[in-house]
């Protein structure tokens, strides 16, 4: 993968991004009651404070301000696939990337009561940013790989999932089942029914059996910086983990549901993961 084909599957992202945008659920004031305002429920004053104000500023006139968030997103994945606005595309995704990630996505919940990899945490939004980042143009560069500062990204993402697991996430087996369980309510019919059935087996799960699994992840993001080996079993496995958290945790991302904003956190480390092997 180079900058190039970074920019194009970037641009891609947002213009799925902005087709979900467009759904007519989102030119309605739930968008701002039962989206936006869900993104602060629970979470430090400082992130729900001003979620609250502007989930009630859209909830007033839903269809403009939606209209222009669509468009916006629009506009930046077909400026992605146009070589000459890519610097300003790239400029307009990482500013976007950010405001959403604050005040659409609540920092992607890190101040909520359950953070963790499995529940999306730290938030599709910010890695977007990371990827237009990583993505920058260089001159001459068309054919450049991704920047390699990327494997830092992969490892902050995989080693902060683990410290905030530990902290605040589900640690024990009726807490991981209960947090299965609360992400399945929104799922397709057939795979709620699949992720009951887990629940209902993770909540015999030791804690030495999470604790195990807690111990993956961080290898799968130290292991980044070890031999090219190892490095490639690391991020074959993180793709892998990313699937499964993308199936069993948000179902998805509800893209069916019709009130859907995005790919989630999952598929675009799949993609950091991808950049990472094609810079051996």
């Amino acid at each position: 993968m180079t900058r190039r084909g970074l920019q194009i599957t970037l641009g891609v992202l947002w213009l799925l991004d902005a087709g979900l945008q467009f759904q007519p659920y989102m030119f309605s004031s739930r968008f701002a009651t039962q989206v936006l305002s869900a993104a602060g429920a629970g979470q430090a004053s400082f992130v729900a404070a001003p979620i609250d104000h502007v989930a009630r500023i859209v909830a007033a006139h839903p269809v403009p301000y939606n209209a222009a968030f669509a468009s916006l997103q629009l506009a930046i994945g077909l400026g992605l696939l146009l070589p000459r606005t890519v610097v300003a595309a790239l400029t307009a995704s990482i500013v976007w990337a950010l405001a959403v990630w604050y005040l659409g996505e609540g920092l992607g919940g890190l101040t909520g009561h359950n953070p963790s990899l499995l529940t999306g945490t730290p938030g599709a939004a910010l890695l977007y940013a990371v990827l237009s980042a990583a993505a920058w143009p260089i001159r001459g560069g068309r054919r450049e790989r991704p920047a390699r500062w990327l494997v830092f990204a992969w490892a902050g993402y995989w080693v902060g999932g683990v410290i905030l697991q530990i902290w605040r996430g589900p640690r024990i087996g009726p807490d991981l089942a209960a947090t299965v369980s609360e992400l399945a309510n929104g799922a397709p019919g057939w795979l709620s029914r699949i992720d009951f059935s887990l629940a209902r087996t993770m909540e015999h799960l030791s804690p030495t059996v999470i604790a195990c699994f807690i111990g993956v992840q961080a290898i799968i993001g130290l292991a980044v910086f070890a031999p090219w080996r190892w490095r490639a079993v690391a991020l074959l496995g993180g793709v892998v983990v990313s699937c499964g958290f993308w199936i069993i945790g948000p179902g998805f991302s509800q893209l069916v549901s019709g009130h859907g904003t995005d790919p989630n956190t999952a598929p675009v480390v799949v993609i950091i993961g991808v950049a990472i092997l094609s810079a051996r």
